[in-house]
């Protein structure tokens, strides 16, 4: 017979450790030989059941056979335990996937701020995942405090004006299931990363990035695939400089552990909407201005050879103003370690008049030799308005590619999000017809 020390507790001599910590967590005493011997009869059965469970799902393969597996073995523990007179607390039960259907509606989108490159939207959120042990049961009865949440957070939001989430119960009445359903709605600025490599001939692609505190092991984001993703273009309050595109791309991403340098792996999900630039503000404020700019800068030779200082007075005032311009084009861009389209056109300019300048000095050392300074006007004229055809019909070109790039990308993703649409079900259900929290 087994004797207890001064404080009741079984001697760990002899035995595991891990076992006499779980004996001891278990509050038993060593006083009874029957209560032990039923303990580690109870430790060793459920070794091996692990042990054959494992071997089990090796074989045959973890998916189809998770779920059967870990309902059994629930059902084994509770009522190994409840015999004993524990808790189903009292003992920790390994979950099942839980597969989680994401549906999203955008009912507003706008304040698209590309220097803060973050955007504002106001969306409808509902996921849905099966739980039969709410079934017949009313929402308004259920205390969803202790009920399983899939803990979803939105990653990129960076301020959240307003945010509500109500829950409903449905039956699902082709395989006599339960239904639990997520709503949310809210209001808030998101952060996304914008590629501007072609502005002003450029489309962004808008994010919303969700996120849920389980492990990929517990929850999978699944697309709903019974009623389609919606956005209204109706409420879109930029339509003046964007364009919006009237699809949603939403897709499960897996996590990369060599960039997050987490130990375990979550579940993400992304919704994407895409916006085209419109391009034409920039075209006759900016591109023109500065293809003027350029032609002007030859009005300088017109001035005789004699008057050097007039020339660089032209010229330079000139260059100055294509600088003033070069800011006001970076006022319209957030810091980047990339020269985008608008930016190379500008400073081609920049180099334009400079060239000028330089000609203007050279000008001036041979302003003795007449015929020289003649020679070098003619030759610099030629150079230079070479350079400036050369340069705005390097830039047209590459517009024109740009432009058509860029409408080929978006006939390319809504193709993509008419083909996910016509695998679906059911048409898009207005968001006023979304049942009411209960």
């Amino acid at each position: 017979m087994m004797q207890s020390d001064s404080n009741g507790h079984l001697p760990t001599k002899g035995y595991s450790r891990s076992a006499a910590e779980e004996i001891r967590h278990r509050g038993y005493r060593g006083t009874n030989p029957i209560i032990t011997a039923v303990i580690w009869s109870m430790i060793l059965m459920k070794t091996l059941w692990d042990m054959w469970s494992k071997y089990r799902m090796r074989a045959t393969g973890p998916r189809a056979h998770m779920a059967k597996l870990s309902t059994l073995r629930q059902e084994f523990r509770t009522r190994l335990w409840s015999d004993c007179g524990m808790t189903r607390e009292s003992f920790p039960v390994e979950m099942i996937e839980v597969a989680c259907r994401v549906r999203c509606t955008i009912v507003s989108l706008g304040l698209i701020d590309t220097i803060k490159q973050e955007f504002w939207a106001e969306l409808y959120l509902s996921v849905t995942w099966k739980d039969n042990e709410l079934k017949g049961k009313n929402a308004r009865d259920v205390d969803w405090n202790n009920q399983w949440d899939p803990q979803i957070y939105f990653v990129n939001a960076v301020r959240v004006d307003h945010k509500e989430q109500w829950h409903t119960i449905m039956e699902n009445k082709t395989d006599d299931s339960t239904i639990v359903k997520l709503s949310i709605r809210m209001r808030a600025n998101f952060k996304t990363l914008m590629k501007l490599h072609s502005f002003p001939f450029d489309y962004q692609e808008l994010t919303i990035k969700l996120m849920s505190d389980w492990t990929v092991d517990h929850l999978q984001f699944e697309m709903d695939r019974d009623t389609e993703d919606s956005i209204r273009s109706d409420t879109f309050t930029y339509s003046t400089e964007w364009v919006l595109h009237e699809h949603i791309l939403a897709k499960s991403v897996e996590e990369d552990k060599a960039k997050t340098g987490a130990r375990n792996e979550f579940p993400h999900y992304h919704i994407s909407i895409h916006v085209e630039r419109r391009y034409a503000h920039y075209l006759w404020n900016t591109i023109l201005v500065m293809f003027l700019i350029s032609l002007l800068g030859f009005t300088s030779f017109t001035i005789p050879i004699e008057e050097v200082e007039a020339r660089f007075g032209v010229t330079v005032a000139l260059l100055l103003t294509a600088v003033a311009y070069k800011f006001i084009v970076n006022a319209k861009l957030p810091m980047v370690p990339y020269l985008t389209l608008m930016d190379k056109y500008v400073l081609w300019i920049l180099i334009l008049h400079a060239l000028m300048v330089v000609q203007n000095a050279v000008c001036l050392l041979f302003s003795s030799v007449v015929t020289r300074t003649t020679i070098i006007d003619y030759v610099s004229v030629v150079a230079l308005g070479g350079l400036v055809l050369l340069v705005n019909g390097v830039f047209a070109v590459t517009a024109i590619r740009k432009t058509r790039r860029t409408e080929r990308e978006i006939t390319k993703l809504n193709r993509a999000y008419e083909q996910s649409s016509g695998r679906r079900q059911e048409a898009v259900v207005p968001l006023l017809q979304d049942p009411e929290p209960q």
